[in-house]
C-alpha cells in the first residue's frame, strides 16, 4: 500500500514538474514544499488546523498542547507549520482539548485558559485538568466545565 502511494506521488510530482516548471521551482521552497507533499500524500491536515485554531483561541504554549496530548514538543512545532498532522490517539486528544478550549473560552478570560490547564483543583484529586486529558479523562474534565458554565455556580 505505501509502494503505491509513493508511486503516485512519484507519478503526479513527475506530471507537475513536466507541465509547470514555474510551479515546480516555487514547489522546491521549503515553506511550499511540505504542505505540498502532504496534499499529494493524501495527508489532512485539518488536525493541524485544529492545533492552530486552539492556539489562536487560547494562549496555549507548544508544551501546553503536547502535555494534553502526548506528543513531543518539536511534533507539536510541525502540527503548528502544518508539516505535520496528528493521528490516533494524539489527534483524539487534540480534538478533546479543543472542544474542552471551546467551552472554556466562552467562561473565562482567553488569557486564564492556560493557567486553569495547569493548575491543580481539589475536584479532581489536586490532578492538572491538562493532566487529565492527556489520561484519557474527557469527560471527567467536560463535567468541571458544565459547572462552571451553569449559572449556579457561584
Amino acid at each position: 500500500m505505501a509502494y503505491k502511494l509513493l508511486d503516485a506521488a512519484q507519478e503526479r510530482w513527475r506530471r507537475f514538474n513536466d507541465h509547470e516548471p514555474i510551479l515546480a521551482d516555487l514547489f522546491r521552497m521549503p515553506t511550499v514544499r511540505l504542505p505540498f507533499l502532504a496534499t499529494v500524500l493524501g495527508m489532512s491536515l485539518a488536525y493541524a488546523d485544529e492545533a492552530i485554531r486552539i492556539r489562536r483561541l487560547a494562549p496555549l504554549t507548544e508544551r501546553d498542547i503536547a502535555r494534553a496530548t502526548g506528543a513531543g514538543v518539536s511534533t507539536v512545532s510541525a502540527w503548528l507549520h502544518r508539516t505535520r498532522a496528528p493521528t490516533g490517539r494524539r489527534a483524539e486528544r487534540l480534538v478533546e482539548l479543543s472542544a474542552i478550549i471551546d467551552r472554556l473560552a466562552t467562561v473565562l478570560e482567553a488569557e486564564y485558559v492556560p493557567v486553569w490547564l495547569n493548575r491543580p483543583l481539589v475536584a479532581l484529586g489536586h490532578r492538572k485538568p491538562i493532566d487529565v486529558l492527556a489520561d484519557g479523562g474527557y469527560e471527567e474534565i467536560s463535567r468541571l466545565v458544565a459547572a462552571l458554565e451553569s449559572p449556579t455556580f457561584t
